[in-house]
């Protein structure tokens, strides 16, 4: 990808947004397709790590952004709720699951994998479906764990693949 994004950070008493570089990744596995085509889409994950300054000081912010320039004028901010607010709002809502892609790598990213669990959970999603061949130990211990909680299914390399035609 090459380019940077930032993460704007919006306090209801601070008229300016904290600005931080947000760590991008492209989840992009090479044996989909080594040469994917420019006009192809990429699925990328932007996290926007709140400093330890500010996470010990207990002031979360209010909303984020993520833009392009780092003094970019914002024209969305999405609103951060903290546990329990959302809630109500999610009875409305009809529960939705969720299907993920063959996950075959070996890259550690169990931390990042939690995030990405929580905020489908916040967002309503009932259970997760993981198709899983070759992961690193940590990942089967963030499923095992998601799992006994009854919210992650995981369908393993001899359940997952196709039978032979």
């Amino acid at each position: 990808m090459g380019k940077r994004y930032y993460c704007s950070l919006w306090y209801k008493q601070q008229n300016d947004p904290v600005v931080l570089k947000a760590d991008t990744s492209e989840i992009w596995v090479q044996q989909w397709n080594s040469h994917p085509a420019p006009d192809l889409y990429h699925t990328y994950l932007f996290t926007c790590p709140i400093p330890e300054g500010v996470r010990k000081g207990g002031a979360y912010p209010d909303y984020v952004s993520l833009s392009a320039q780092p003094c970019n004028n914002v024209t969305t901010m999405v609103p951060i709720h903290r546990e329990g607010i959302l809630k109500n709002q999610l009875k409305k809502k009809g529960k939705y699951a969720v299907c993920v892609k063959g996950m075959d790598f070996r890259k550690d990213i169990s931390h990042r994998l939690i995030e990405w669990l929580e905020l489908l959970f916040i967002l309503g999603a009932e259970k997760v479906f993981f198709y899983k061949y070759s992961v690193h130990p940590n990942i089967d211990k963030v499923l095992n764990y998601y799992t006994k909680q009854g919210k992650v299914v995981v369908l393993h390399s001899n359940t997952a693949r196709r039978p032979a035609q």
